[in-house]
């Protein structure tokens, strides 16, 4: 039916279902399958996203022609009046109203030319650059750089090159919709070993903190804090208590926790690796592949619960989570949207804390077999208390004695870890 018209049209029923938590009226419990076979519904019929985004498209565009205006023109008619008003005042001298209309022009004039490199400094993303003279130019040159580096006119399909534009924006469409895709041989698997190994943190002050509503106040003070040019940062409270109850193992995206003290630990778990002992020591450096993208919703609501996250904290962000739509801009085009059955936004702030709670799981079970002496940590000298393991962002070091059963129950950890993760 979608294929037969091309103009938005209307479906009217009586729908004993929403969206998401947010919609729901009243207390009663929202049974989350039916959520998502009415979203899954609204998304095959391309509904509410493309009624959406044409509304906010026609709004965008209603603000940029009646308040923000059309800058070039608008540029060249101040400047021609201005060229007008300076010739008078050299032709007839100076008069009051001249030197008035003069000064008001010439203050016009300049709010539009801060606008127009504003623009243009937007749309270049310099960012080393602060202050100094007007610079449109070489914005406008590090805007056609970007756009010809951003542009994709080749691409090796199975081995072929390809130049045919449709056939690539089609395989890289194929690509990502299949990486967020839903893995069927996942649902319904086992994941009480998140119980075991994630002790419950959270208090009941922090989770009614977490869960209560913003004011108006502190709605704005969040808003007006941001950077206007690019995404917000990490929420203060909620990196607090991600920095309380995350592993001292884990860095990256914790707050106080530097890359400089991960990298000291290293240095120093390193250098006593030449000890002498039986069968030797080793360290192991594992790249964890694509974390932000295969991080699997389920696991991460479950960790989330584990640490003793209220029920309400939890439906919220797996609310956030399944809410996400996806369009790939293929050469400056976007095209059409696709829903994602798992991962982490990328540049959204509260992703990385997300990710660092998830990744925790790892961090903690590889304690849990060091202290069930599963793993044997490395050899050190005397008085020198040498890491297991340190974990930074998607990157892991693994410090151990070299025998085969240390080996062993470290891939099985790992094994364990990517099965229920994604």
């Amino acid at each position: 039916m979608v294929s037969l018209v091309s103009s938005s049209w209307l479906v009217v029923r009586d729908f004993n279902s929403v969206l998401s938590a947010h919609e729901a009226l009243g207390s009663r419990s929202l049974a989350r399958g039916s959520c998502e076979d009415f979203r899954l519904m609204i998304d095959d019929c391309d509904l509410v996203v493309i009624y959406k985004l044409r509304n906010l498209k026609k709004a965008f565009k209603s603000w940029n022609w009646e308040v923000f205006g059309d800058l070039n023109s608008t540029i060249t008619r101040k400047s021609a009046k201005l060229h007008s008003i300076l010739l008078d005042l050299s032709n007839r001298g100076f008069l009051d109203d001249l030197f008035i209309a003069e000064v008001s022009v010439h203050s016009e004039l300049d709010v539009l030319l801060r606008r127009h490199e504003c623009f243009y400094r937007d749309r270049s993303r310099v960012r080393w650059l602060r202050d100094g003279d007007r610079n449109t130019s070489f914005f406008h040159a590090s805007i056609k750089r970007r756009q010809y580096r951003n542009t994709i006119s080749a691409l090796s399909i199975n081995g072929v090159l390809s130049e045919d534009r449709p056939n690539i924006r089609d395989h890289i469409i194929s690509y990502y919709s299949g990486l967020f895709s839903l893995d069927v041989s996942r649902v319904g698997r086992d994941l009480s070993i998140v119980d075991d190994v994630i002790p419950s943190l959270v208090t009941a002050a922090e989770n009614a903190f977490l869960t209560s509503v913003p004011s108006a106040d502190d709605i704005h003070d969040a808003v007006f804090a941001m950077d206007a040019t690019s995404a917000p940062r990490l929420d203060g409270f909620s990196a607090w208590v991600a920095a309380r109850i995350i592993s001292p193992h884990l860095f990256g995206f914790i707050r106080d926790r530097h890359i400089e003290d991960c990298i000291a630990l290293a240095s120093d778990c390193v250098n006593v690796l030449q000890k002498k002992c039986y069968e030797g020591n080793l360290t192991i450096k594992i790249d964890i592949c694509k974390v932000f993208d295969t991080l699997d919703w389920s696991f991460l609501c479950r960790v989330l619960q584990a640490f003793g996250f209220s029920s309400i904290f939890v439906d919220w962000i797996d609310d956030i989570l399944r809410s996400s739509r996806l369009s790939v801009l293929f050469n400056g085009v976007p095209e059409r949207y696709f829903c994602c059955f798992r991962r982490v936004r990328q540049g959204d702030p509260l992703s990385p804390l997300l990710f660092g709670i998830a990744e925790d799981f790892l961090c903690r079970l590889l304690t849990r077999l060091v202290g069930s002496s599963h793993i044997l940590p490395i050899s050190s000298p005397r008085g020198f208390l040498a890491l297991s393991h340190l974990l930074y962002a998607d990157d892991v070091l693994i410090f151990y004695r070299g025998t085969q059963k240390n080996l062993k129950h470290i891939m099985s950890a790992f094994r364990d870890y990517g099965d229920i993760s994604g």
